[in-house]
Formats: C-alpha cells, structure tokens, sequence
C-alpha cells in the first residue's frame, strides 16, 4: 500500500483548541465563585473539550479515509490518554460523592487548586505541537535520515544479511535487558548502546514481517514467534515494548498487505489498552511480590494498578463480575497512566516551592549528549527521575519504581510556559519531518520498518525529555545504521561481481 501524504491540516486542532480555550475562560468567569462544585464542572467541561482536540485527527482520518498511521493521528491519542482522560477521573474525584479517590497524597492536597491549570499547560502543549507540525514544510529533518529513493531494493540479495545481523543485535539487547533487570552488573553506556541493539532487532523484525506481507507467504510460524515474544514481554511487564512490538506490527501490516481503516485502529487500540496492559501490570505485579498466582492478581485490578509503591497489601475485588472486571480495568489503566497527575504535582510547586531548573537542565542535556557516560563513569546521572520522585513526587525513601515527570512536565520543571511552547514545537516540527520523509518516495520494506521504529520513539511521551531524546536519536542512529550496512553491502556484491 502507498503512503499519502499529509491530507490533514493541523491548523484545525489550533482553531478547536483556541475554541476550547475562550469557552474555559468564559466558563471561569460565569463561575467565578471558588466552590468545590464549579472547579469540578470547568475542569471536566475543559477535559472534555481538550479529548475532542485530540480526537479530531482520528475523526478527520476516519471520514476521509486517510491513513491513520501517522503522527498528527497517534501522539494527539497518546496525549488524550494521559491527560483529558485521567481529567475527567479526577475531575470525578472532587465532587463530595467522591471524596478519596485513589490518587497519590500530593495529587490529592494539590488537585483543588492546580488541576485546571495543569489542563491548560496541555493544552498549551498540544497546539504547540499542531503548530510544529505545520511548520514541518520546511524540509530539515529529512536530510537527517537515509534518502528512500537511493536505498537497495527490496530483492536485493543484501537484505537477509541484514535482517540477521539486525535480529542478532536485538538478541543481545534482550540478554544485556534481563540481565540487568535480574540484578547482573552494569556497565557505564551500556543503557544507550542496549537500546540501540534494540531498535536495530525492530528493524529486523519488521524488515522480515515486511518481506513476508509483501510476498504473501504465511505467517504463522513469525507470528507463533511474536506470540512467545509478547509472552516474554508480559511475565516482566514492560508495557512500552509491549507497544512497540504492536506498532511495528500495526505499521508493517498497514502499508505492506492491508491499510488498516480507524475501525481496525480502534479495535486494536481496545485490545491494548484494556487487555494487553492490565495482563502486563498483573504479571509485572505478581513477578514483583513474589504472588504465586499471576491470575489471582489480575483479579485485584485496584491495588495492582492502583500502588505507588511496594508498600500496600493486596485485596481481591469483592464481586468480580465482568462489569467490575471492566470497570476496574479502566479506573486502574487510567490510574498507571499519570501524566495529569505528575502534572499537577509539578505545576502546584514549581516555581512556587521548588525554582525552575533553565540552566541546569541545559547544562545536563548538554553533559549527556556531548560527553558519553562510557568515557565519564562518574557524572550525574542526566534523567529527573530521582529528583522528580524525591522533591515533587514526595514517594517514599524505600520506592525503588522509576517515577517519571513526563516529557511534559519536565519541560514545565525546566522553564514553565516558555519550555513548554518551545520543547512542543520542535516536537511536533521533528514528527511532522519524519511523516514528510517517509511520504517522500513510494514505501519500501526499509522505509515501512524504519518509519515504524521512529513512530514508536515519537509516542513515548510518558518518559522525561532526555530519555525521549535518546530514544528519538538512538531510533534514528539505528535507522541511519542499517543504511549504512545496507550500501555497503551492495556496493561490496556489485564489486564483486565485476
């Protein structure tokens, strides 16, 4: 299947947003009294409005039938996940028919007061990034990645070398991943260099799911792999590479044998959310406590979704019906995906309590991409994580999770609205680039593969700005690597042919 181009204006997310914008603000002052009731009705009238921005790509998508695979599409969903979703959840929570709802104690003390403006930083955010991607028509990013056109041909006899040596470097990436993870010692760079072995073995991967679509050979022993793969992804429960192996799949399936419509996306985006993730965080659970009994605890969706540290006890649902199997499954992925919450908690202190890190997140960013961690073993640590989770977060000294401010809330610790306008604009010039590139010249096995590898790097918004940048670089270095191999290794064959 052929990639289109861009057929969706991101303009209009501008206009809705700014649509939304004067209705809050209208809102605000019909209810300018400061009551439990009218913060609650304009923080859920505001979440609502900021859903239906981030669902008009999909809509548009759906009644044009345009592709749906692209970023103007995806990161809005992402975002609608994270933030006007897990809005009106809390949103719900301030009403005095619930007045505890299960929300971390410094999201509980701030929600009051800082949750309408925790919305309006997103949706700040949001247009920011529409406004990016419209500026993407200046052709920048695409010089940074291969050129399609002068890349070999799908028949060329170089590309099963390739996909081995590419699978080969995915294999040791998972070796280094559950050796680190089982507690193996850790060398200084050995992180970035895992993570590149491992966007090269997506790249593999989706070259030879590819090669299979295109040609129509069966599948069924690939996916019999992919299924013992994704079971192996569940019993540890990594959530995010449980996503990249369904968006490779997604992508390759989409643009090589059939172009999945918004129903397909849809379906497939429920099956994620409320199967594939609650089987993961039960059996990351299970494998955490110790439980012998993965099942039991995909019956206790609330205490397993709903812990910020390792501290509660579990308890069963006392009526584990399918209505309250669902309804809790949806509270408890809404409860794991805290954006809203870790915003809030960054816009209630920051600058009020805790001063805007400019500089020094700069000299950082700067420290960690010029000078590698494997030639200076012993310099700070670049991502916030530790700090956000001690001085923002306020979890417990004994919490050993990664919490996380989010790509969003990271750029509001370092420099509020400003960082925020500017972090979302390159943002979404940089998305826009890669769809441009990838619209450049009919699809090819090498240009779907890496297109789905960046598009799983472009959606990872949930990390802070250092770990989204080196997941973004290291899909591009890959990416440009595997180029690289690729021409060689024809130029080599031709030689020798001559």
């Amino acid at each position: 299947m052929s990639a289109e181009p861009e057929r969706m204006r991101p303009v209009v997310i501008v206009v809705c947003a700014i649509v939304v914008a004067i209705l809050g603000a209208t809102l605000a002052n019909a209810l300018a009294a400061d009551t439990q009731d009218s913060t609650q009705a304009l923080a859920t009238l505001l979440s609502i409005g900021l859903g239906v921005v981030c669902l008009i790509p999909l809509v548009r998508a759906s009644i044009r039938r345009a592709d749906v695979l692209t970023p103007l599409v995806l990161v809005p969903l992402v975002f609608l996940c994270y933030y006007p979703l897990r809005g009106l959840v809390i949103a719900s929570g301030l009403s005095e028919a619930n007045p505890d709802p299960p929300l971390k104690d410094i999201v509980l003390a701030l929600r009051f007061d800082y949750l309408i403006p925790a919305l309006v930083v997103a949706l700040v955010a949001l247009v920011s990034f529409a406004i990016g991607h419209l500026a993407s028509r200046v052709r920048l990013v695409e010089h940074l990645l291969p050129p399609i056109a002068k890349m070999p041909g799908a028949d060329e006899r170089c590309w099963p070398t390739i996909r081995f040596i590419a699978l080969a470097g995915g294999a040791v990436a998972a070796v280094l991943t559950v050796s680190r993870f089982a507690g193996g010692p850790e060398a200084p760079g050995l992180g970035a260099f895992s993570e590149l072995l491992s966007n090269l073995g997506l790249l593999g991967f989706a070259l030879m799911l590819c090669d299979r679509l295109r040609r129509r050979r069966p599948i069924g022993i690939l996916l019999a792999v992919v299924g013992a793969l994704g079971l192996v992804v569940l019993s540890f429960g990594y959530r995010y590479l449980l996503l990249q192996l369904v968006v490779v799949a997604g992508v390759c399936w989409s643009y090589s044998r059939h172009r999945l419509s918004a129903k397909h996306f849809a379906v497939g985006a429920f099956f994620l959310v409320l199967v594939l993730t609650p089987l993961s965080i039960a059996m990351r659970a299970s494998s955490v406590d110790g439980s012998s009994s993965a099942a039991q605890r995909f019956l206790d969706l609330p205490s397993t979704f709903g812990r910020y540290d390792s501290s509660p006890t579990p308890r069963l649902i006392p009526d584990p019906s399918l209505g309250t199997f669902v309804q809790k499954s949806v509270e408890g992925v809404s409860t794991r995906l805290y954006g809203l919450d870790t915003l809030i908690a960054v816009v209630g202190q920051v600058p009020k309590d805790q001063p805007y890190a400019t500089s020094e997140r700069l000299r950082v960013l700067a420290d960690t991409f010029l000078i590698p961690r494997i030639f200076v073993s012993s310099k700070a640590a670049a991502s916030v994580s530790d700090y956000f989770k001690l001085h923002i977060w306020h979890s417990n000294a004994a919490d050993q999770s990664n919490q996380k401010p989010g790509f969003l809330g990271d750029l509001y610790m370092s420099g509020g609205y400003p960082a925020v306008i500017m972090g979302w604009l390159l943002f979404g010039f940089v998305a826009g680039g890669i769809r441009r590139w990838f619209t450049s010249a009919p699809p090819t096995d090498f240009s779907i593969a890496a297109y789905a590898v960046l598009l799983n790097a472009l959606i990872t918004i949930e990390s802070d700005v250092v770990l989204f940048l080196a997941g973004l670089l290291t899909s591009m270095l890959a990416v440009a690597s595997m180029a690289l191999l690729a021409r060689t290794h024809l130029g080599l064959a031709r030689s020798a042919r001559r």
